[in-house]
């Protein structure tokens, strides 16, 4: 179950359970922003498996116009060209590692803030390779803000992310895709042995072997 899902769950019980109602009506406006969430991560799987707009919007049971104003930003732009270009659910990681960077006062995204988009961003298998050696998005995000207390300069990180998008697309080239997918933005945000997703991931006891088959797959 994604991160959503299993918030969904635990406040709608602290909600039904609340036995004042202030207290329980804050527990429902956090429970209607995480239903907000698993359902933008919902639509992001649906599009990046071949899923139109119209059938998005004939399950949520409101007009194609009204689904794609909500989701127009996960929506796969047009092929204009033969480079490949980010599935709905890799859009989603991106948006969240900037959410996960502002949450935490950064007004630049690090290859670390990928892998907490990724570990945020619901089922994908990528987030469950994670999962399977013991990372959650709270320990996540406790190491990598042990990253920022020990600063780093912007053009550092800027230069760390821009590495991260090529090996993205390289990683997608390879593997013969025609986008790029959540798979491939772990395999970026984790080709720097010294790179704020790697340095994340030893300080949470992730060894190189480790790391090594997060991005085989």
């Amino acid at each position: 179950m994604s991160v959503s899902g299993h918030r969904i769950c635990r406040l709608a019980e602290q909600a039904s359970a609340a036995t004042v109602p202030a207290e329980a009506l804050g527990l429902v406006k956090e429970l209607r922003h995480e239903i907000d969430d698993f359902e933008r991560q919902q639509v992001a799987q649906a599009l990046t498996a071949g899923e139109t707009v119209s059938a998005i919007a004939r399950a949520l049971g409101v007009s194609r116009q009204s689904a794609h104003r909500r989701f127009r930003d996960l929506v796969p732009a047009r092929m204009r060209s033969k480079r490949p270009s980010p599935t709905p659910e890799a859009r989603l990681v991106v948006e969240y590692a900037r959410r996960e960077a502002r949450e935490m006062a950064i007004t630049t995204v690090g290859s670390e803030h990928l892998v907490l988009g990724v570990l945020r961003s619901g089922d994908h298998p990528a987030a469950a390779r994670l999962n399977g050696l013991g990372i959650t998005l709270d320990a996540a995000r406790t190491a990598a803000l042990s990253l920022q207390e020990s600063g780093r300069e912007h053009a550092e990180i800027d230069r760390e992310i821009k590495r991260v998008l090529e090996e993205a697309l390289h990683a997608a080239r390879r593997d013969g895709a025609d986008r790029v997918g959540v798979e491939h933005i772990l395999t970026g945000a984790l080709c720097d042995p010294a790179g704020g997703a790697t340095r994340m991931l030893r300080a949470l006891g992730v060894t190189p072997d480790e790391a090594g088959a997060l991005v085989e797959g």
